[in-house]
């Protein structure tokens, strides 16, 4: 399903109905054909995915009993923190750093499904970072984030959206570059482990 490859590359912003008709070469009336509105489509695909690919584990462990035990399957089994993102929690405020740990034990119960308010996509980016918010976004701080292909977490970099007015301005791109290091670095991890 394209809605599914644009969702996986550039999260919920990149599925749009004007270029997914474009894409399908079919008309934006066609669209509405078959979805009432953008929402639904989003809906559609995430059935489809949860169906498509969370069988197979549902399946593998149907003895729990718990679709919350369940879930924790997509929950990651490690969360990485560069050197700066520790750097940036070690000028917080005891409370704040409270708050966005709070913020990170349930990005590593939830995981993908982690939902907002507590995280949301950031747009602007090459790649599909998304943020935390503390305090269901009620906290000016936002801790930047991804998952990589492991479906391990990596906090890439925090700010204060109240201090600095061009936060998105300013992290976004050190994000992408730590980013696009992790990256690497796993890449090379998986060529050393290649016999």
């Amino acid at each position: 399903m394209v809605a599914l490859a644009l969702l996986a590359t550039g999260g919920s912003e990149a599925v749009k109905v004007e270029p997914l008709a474009r894409r399908l070469r079919v008309t934006k009336g066609s669209f509405y054909w078959h979805f009432r509105d953008r929402r639904e489509l989003l809906a559609a695909a995430l059935r489809r995915w949860e169906k498509v690919e969370t069988s197979a584990v549902l399946d593998a462990v149907p003895a729990l009993g718990s679709r919350r035990i369940c879930l924790t399957v997509y929950a990651p089994k490690h969360i990485y923190r560069p050197d700066a993102f520790d750097e940036w929690m070690s000028t917080l405020s005891q409370r704040e750093r409270t708050e966005v740990q709070r913020s990170i034990g349930m990005l590593r119960e939830l995981g993908v499904q982690l939902p907002y308010p507590y995280s949301s996509a950031i747009k602007g980016s090459r790649f599909p970072l998304r943020e935390l918010r503390p305090k269901r976004g009620d906290s000016p701080l936002r801790v930047i984030y991804a998952f990589d292909p492991r479906r391990e977490a990596l906090l890439l970099i925090g700010g204060d959206k109240g201090a600095d007015k061009r936060m998105y301005e300013r992290i976004i791109p050190v994000a992408e570059h730590l980013w696009e290091q992790h990256l690497k670095d796993v890449e090379d991890e998986e060529e050393d482990h290649t016999p």
